[in-house]
């Protein structure tokens, strides 16, 4: 009897222990991806920002290729800004794209959720270089949940220039 007594203790306070292991790791992990997070809004914030005319006219490319990341990124939005449709996106020029060194990037989320039509990436990626490359610009975010097509489209003006009112 005291050993089935003594069993129990012992594994009451190892399962115990190992809860507590494990809400520590979760804490921890919890604390790394929002300090991620915030590193992330601070150098998307630290970027120059494209001025917009409201119409958001500006096509994206090559949704369907990232089709998973905008189904993910489309449940995050619904599940934790419902109802908002814009968001902040990063323009990159990618000058060593082995399909087209002329291509521009767009980026939201630490991801690449598509690119400037290749018509017109070599204009606009001219236009981009006057600010090293990057600038970030307000997008509208389509998402169907239930169907095939998810989409981008931005908000700028061309030729670009910067939006001086918005910090």
């Amino acid at each position: 009897m005291e050993f089935i007594i003594f069993g129990l203790l012992l594994w009451f306070f190892i399962s115990r222990s190992q809860k507590k292991k494990l809400k520590k790791a979760g804490q921890k992990a919890s604390r790394s991806i929002a300090q991620e997070q915030a590193r992330y809004d601070k150098y998307v914030n630290s970027l120059p920002t494209l001025r917009g005319d409201g119409s958001y006219s500006q096509e994206v490319r090559g949704e369907f290729a990232y089709k998973e990341m905008l189904d993910n990124f489309g449940g995050w939005l619904r599940d934790k800004h419902p109802g908002k449709d814009e968001i902040w996106v990063i323009l990159e020029t990618e000058p060593n794209n082995i399909h087209d060194p002329n291509a521009v990037r767009i980026e939201t989320g630490q991801a690449t959720v598509g690119y400037i039509p290749r018509e017109e990436a070599h204009g606009f990626g001219k236009e981009l270089e006057q600010f090293n490359g990057r600038a970030r610009c307000s997008a509208r975010f389509y998402w169907d949940e239930f169907g095939s097509k998810s989409s981008l489209t931005l908000d700028v003006i061309r030729p670009l220039t910067r939006d001086k009112l918005v910090l």
